[in-house]
């Protein structure tokens, strides 16, 4: 499984799909064999502005990054 979550300012201007497969291919051969193992795909955008916090328990790494205020991307692999 993996889960993307997009952190972004302003109007989202990308499609989920397109962030996502470049990534999986990116991390053949690093987390995986190859991108085919991967049986869920998960990819949620979330504007940086107004962020509540919806995330459970998220890590000391993902804190920091948001609250730098600057686009990024969250991936998780398992």
């Amino acid at each position: 499984m993996i889960r993307l979550m997009i952190f972004y300012n302003g109007l989202p201007t990308f499609d989920n799909d397109n962030v996502l497969k470049p990534i999986c291919d990116a991390l053949k051969g690093i987390c995986y064999a190859d991108d085919h193992q991967l049986s869920k795909h998960y990819v949620e955008r979330i504007p940086l502005e107004g962020y509540a916090g919806q995330i459970e328990n998220p890590s000391s790494e993902l804190l920091e990054a948001i609250s730098k205020r600057e686009d990024f991307v969250y991936i998780e692999i398992s």
